[in-house]
């Protein structure tokens, strides 16, 4: 499941075009089947976009819909029509249609041809994700794990080489798409000899490892070349957490943040400035701390406009948060709709009033996420830990409503109390606020209704498979 793990007729949602500019391209379509609206969704021109923008078109009695979506440049994104999830990618010259019935769909129009190869790839299980589930199926050695990714890049390739054989494709989806494999190829094979000494328990020394894998470090995966690929930032990020973590294992003096740092500083040309932009932005979103020493030494590259924008959109952004730390949330939040297992519309405001007097742990999941799934019983554990006392545990999921959805989210959770979801899913004002992009997210509100955190302590310990005392003691305080 994308849990993104996510076109107005004519409004959109989040903010619409950025300070530059702004093209708007077209997009009409008839819906078969799958909803009452088209949701457009993480639609990101820029490798540092977190996860974009998100628009939605209603879809009239007659089935057709019409949107104007504005674009800067080369963008891709998602399409979401009832359960079903399509990839999406638009440049500033198009006007595309498409028909949309369950999981089919057809593009026609300037932009068709690009969108219909990316289907074709999603329909031969080729997308990157292919080679991440692989990567952490289990069912791999180095050997076997070398050869799928071997047949996997000839298999992309292929696809492409043959369908522009016949049909011309826009130069930059064919750019973004071999930078794409190329990026993929190399990150697998330089990550997989993580995965497998956790999933082994064996060192690194004692794998023997083939040539094939021992051309992939973390500087062979920098290019410059790659800077403006979404997909490209957030790899060589991952790599530099792997490579940053192995370190600090075996050092007690310095943090997987220090090595990090090392990491970032001795890649070369345009991504190093890029890297550092999006390691001071995740420090800022999972942390919510400013680090004014390492921003010092970002702003000493002398970084490009975007970069410098970017970082200082996050510092305003998390400032703007912080504001609302020991205060009712605005009207808008409190407004926003959630509905309860047995069909109740409510608004979160009427959440949080039916709630006061006790401190309320909000936990934001889905059924389709792995991490809010494995956190359930350590949540139980705690409230078990603090029943008699006045704190209410509140489940809120991001999930589509349909047949059997609360027999499910009671099954995954192990508790049938206080269950909800959210109407408008991801797409509510508290997401937005908050830029809450994944889930779980945890939310801790004082007695009176008041936010105390609006990233707070998950309920276990990754690292430990244990229960986060941390947590239990916050929440104790609050009493």
């Amino acid at each position: 499941m994308r849990n993104y793990l996510l076109i107005v007729a004519a409004i959109a949602l989040l903010t619409g075009c950025k300070p530059k500019k702004c093209d708007t391209v077209t997009v009409t379509g008839n819906v078969l089947s799958g909803g009452d609206k088209v949701y457009f969704m993480h639609m990101k021109s820029s490798s540092l976009d977190n996860v974009g923008e998100t628009y939605e078109a209603p879809i009239d009695t007659n089935g057709y819909f019409s949107i104007e979506i504005p674009v800067t440049a080369y963008t891709t994104g998602l399409i979401n029509a009832g359960n079903y999830y399509h990839d999406f990618v638009i440049s500033p010259t198009d006007h595309i249609s498409l028909t949309i019935n369950g999981d089919s769909i057809i593009y026609t129009g300037a932009g068709a041809n690009k969108n219909t190869l990316n289907n074709l790839v999603q329909i031969n299980n080729l997308g990157v994700n292919r080679a991440f589930m692989e990567m952490f199926s289990g069912k791999h050695t180095p050997e076997s794990f070398v050869f799928f990714m071997g047949k996997y890049k000839f298999q992309r390739d292929s696809i492409i080489n043959t369908f522009t054989a016949t049909n011309s494709v826009d130069s930059n989806y064919i750019n973004g798409y071999n930078s794409e494999t190329q990026i993929m190829y190399c990150y697998a094979l330089y990550r997989f000899p993580y995965v497998y000494i956790e999933q082994t328990g064996k060192t690194i020394e004692e794998l023997a490892l083939s040539e094939a894998y021992k051309y992939h470090t973390i500087y062979d995966l920098t290019s410059d070349e790659y800077i403006h690929n979404g997909f490209y930032v957030n790899i060589i990020m991952g790599a530099i957490h792997d490579a940053a973590y192995a370190k600090s294992m075996n050092d007690t003096l310095k943090t997987i943040d220090d090595y990090k740092l090392e990491l970032i500083m001795n890649i070369p040309g345009l991504t190093r400035e890029y890297i550092m932009a999006k390691f001071i932005n995740n420090k800022i979103a999972f942390d919510q701390i400013v680090d004014s020493t390492v921003v010092a030494s970002f702003k000493m590259l002398n970084p490009t406009t975007e970069t410098m924008d970017y970082v200082d959109n996050s510092i305003a952004k998390y400032v703007k948060k912080q504001s609302y730390i020991g205060a009712i949330l605005p009207d808008n939040v409190l407004a926003l709709e959630l509905e309860d297992t047995v069909g109740n519309k409510l608004t979160f405001g009427q959440l949080l009033d039916n709630n006061k007097g006790n401190v309320i742990y909000l936990d934001m999941w889905s059924l389709g996420c792995v991490p809010c799934r494995f956190a359930m019983p350590y949540s139980n554990q705690l409230k078990d830990e603090l029943r008699g006392k006045s704190i209410s545990f509140v489940y809120i999921t991001v999930d589509k409503k349909r047949e059997n959805l609360w027999g499910e989210v009671v099954k995954a959770s192990m508790t049938d109390k206080n269950h909800y979801r959210f109407v408008d899913n991801m797409q509510s004002d508290l997401h937005k606020l908050f830029e809450i992009y994944w889930v779980p997210n945890y939310m801790i509100f004082d007695k009176s209704g008041k936010l105390v955190s609006y990233s707070a302590e998950r309920p276990v310990n990754f690292e430990t498979e244990t229960l986060n005392n941390k947590l239990k003691e916050q929440l104790l305080e609050l009493l």
